[in-house]
């Protein structure tokens, strides 16, 4: 005799919307952009859905909207989010910083592991090349970056 034997079909849609749900939820965990998080979101809709309404046509439907609505509705913010990004000139990424002049706002100490800059009213955690220290006011140049530390060179 089998567990499922005893549940209604209800109850089994229900299982399935909520297997659905954890199973999308464990891929997106798992994956480095957002995959299937419409996917769960959806489920989720379908899940609620199964508790009051035992046809399992509405219950895709609502399971199909939901994920494709959510997802498009990402799709534009996102499109939208990028355009004003750039339209005002935004940098979005570390890299970006790269040969950008800036000023020493806290001196550039290698020995010390000490050292910051300003780039945009925005502080970074800096670091020179060589074993000499850079007073505070002093404009530097990126050079390179790893993580979020930015190395420099005096501007000459």
């Amino acid at each position: 005799m089998s567990i499922f034997s005893n549940m209604s079909d209800s109850d089994i849609s229900m299982l399935v919307w909520l297997v659905l749900i954890f199973v999308f939820l464990i891929v997106e965990a798992c994956t480095v952009g957002l995959m299937s998080v419409w996917f769960a979101l959806g489920s989720f809709c379908a899940f609620i859905v199964s508790v009051f309404c035992e046809e399992l046509w509405v219950q895709i439907t609502v399971f199909l909207v939901v994920s494709i609505i959510t997802l498009i509705g990402y799709i534009i913010w996102m499109k939208k989010f990028k355009k004003d990004v750039e339209s005002t000139g935004a940098r979005t990424q570390v890299g970006d910083l790269v040969g950008r002049e800036c000023l020493v706002i806290e001196a550039l100490d290698k020995l010390h592991g000490k050292g910051r800059i300003k780039i945009d009213g925005v502080d970074w955690k800096a670091e020179y090349t060589d074993d000499t220290v850079i007073p505070v006011g002093v404009t530097v140049r990126v050079v390179s970056s790893k993580g979020v530390t930015l190395y420099v060179e005096r501007k000459e």
